[in-house]
């Protein structure tokens, strides 16, 4: 038997069974991800998208090395560019809200903050601007508030003094505090070292090549056995001849004998015949 067919299922049943765990984890996986992305807005961070990444590459990986379905291939590509779609496109505006909570250093002047603001946030755009609340004299001390929209409920409040940022808060928690991005890394090594462990395993599985059969003496050895059979054939056949030959001497031999050839001339019934002629 074949050792690499004890790692491939054996019927199809299993094989349906990995294609729909391999489908309900990825689907899974991207709904974790969109749902942290709408409320956070954390797909910004590359290590978290990288994560999400690995984990559905890393399980494609495994199935595929382990069933060899193609099913798990394709699901593993089709994959990577929906987390790099949710990477690079907004879906709700509390990613550009944090770009432009990023964007907003101290130093930075009150025309290069309204530009930030245009840039993340521009005219007939997908998402409605920042609520603000400017108050700027000519002095240049002065406040300015940016409320994102109610759904979600942060703000940025920001200080001037001579004209430039002197002081920034916001209520958005950075990524590097929340707590996905810490696990994430964790599972995507993991998933990274079964990976590894799969790979080895049949990896060290040798594929069987069969035994090797000498076929330049079986010619040679078939002839042997016909010869040895034609040889035990004849002598056989010559030792019934002789057999036969045997029994008929000594059967002619016997009836010469003068008792079985008068019983045999007394036997005939042709003497008789010619005495009642006679």
């Amino acid at each position: 038997m074949n050792p690499l067919t004890l790692t491939a299922p054996q019927d199809g049943r299993r094989t349906r069974f990995a294609a729909f765990f391999l489908g309900f984890s990825l689907v899974a996986l991207y709904f974790v991800a969109v749902a942290f992305d709408r409320t956070s807005g954390i797909s910004e961070s590359w290590l978290y998208c990288g994560s999400f990444i690995v984990v559905g590459a890393g399980i494609s990986a495994i199935l595929f090395m382990r069933y060899r379905f193609r099913f798990a291939l394709c699901a593993g590509i089709s994959f990577l560019p929906g987390i790099l779609v949710l990477h690079y496109c907004d879906v709700t505006p509390v990613k550009p809200f944090r770009r432009l909570d990023a964007a907003v250093q101290d130093g930075m002047t009150l025309a290069d903050v309204r530009s930030e603001m245009q840039r993340e946030f521009p005219d007939h755009g997908r998402f409605p601007d920042p609520v603000l609340f400017e108050s700027v004299p000519a002095s240049g001390i002065g406040q300015m508030v940016l409320l994102s929209d109610r759904r979600f409920g942060f703000s940025i409040f920001v200080s001037f003094r001579d004209g430039r940022v002197s002081d920034k808060q916001s209520d958005l928690t950075p990524i590097s505090d929340m707590t996905l991005p810490k696990i994430m890394p964790f599972v995507a090594a993991s998933v990274c070292f079964m990976c590894w462990q799969s790979a080895r395993r049949i990896s060290g599985v040798k594929p069987w090549i069969g035994h090797g059969i000498d076929v330049g003496s079986v010619a040679e050895r078939l002839q042997g056995v016909r010869r040895d059979y034609l040889r035990g054939y004849r002598t056989r056949h010559n030792v019934a001849c002789q057999r036969r030959g045997l029994l008929a001497s000594t059967g002619l031999a016997i009836r010469r004998f003068p008792y079985f050839r008068s019983r045999a001339t007394g036997s005939s019934p042709k003497p008789d015949d010619e005495r009642e002629k006679a």
